[in-house]
C-alpha cells in the first residue's frame, strides 16, 4: 500500500502545488535541493517526484551548499551542492 508521499507543508515550502513535480533548485538562486524523508534520509529530486521508485513519506526539503558527499538513500546518486568543489 502506498502513502501519500509528500507532506503539504513540504509543497509549500517550495513553492509547488499538490499535482506539480518538486524542483531540483530552488528559486531565486539555482541552489540545488535535496529532500528528507520520515527515516531523516536524504532523497535527490528525482526519487522524490517517483512514487513507484520511493514511497516512503517526504517531510523535508533543503539546499545542499557543501556537503559534496550527501548521496540518494534510495539510487545511491551524489547530490549536487552548490559550493563544494567537485
Amino acid at each position: 500500500m502506498k502513502v501519500s508521499t509528500i507532506d503539504p507543508a513540504v509543497r509549500a515550502r517550495v513553492g509547488v502545488g499538490k499535482k506539480d513535480k518538486l524542483p531540483s533548485f530552488a528559486w531565486p538562486g539555482g541552489y540545488p535541493i535535496f529532500y528528507i524523508d520520515r527515516d531523516g534520509t536524504a532523497i535527490c529530486p528525482r526519487c522524490a517526484n517517483h512514487k513507484r521508485w520511493y514511497d516512503k513519506r517526504i517531510i523535508g526539503a533543503d539546499i545542499n551548499y557543501e556537503d559534496d558527499s550527501l548521496y540518494c538513500e534510495n539510487c545511491n546518486k551524489r547530490i549536487e551542492s552548490a559550493y563544494a568543489e567537485e
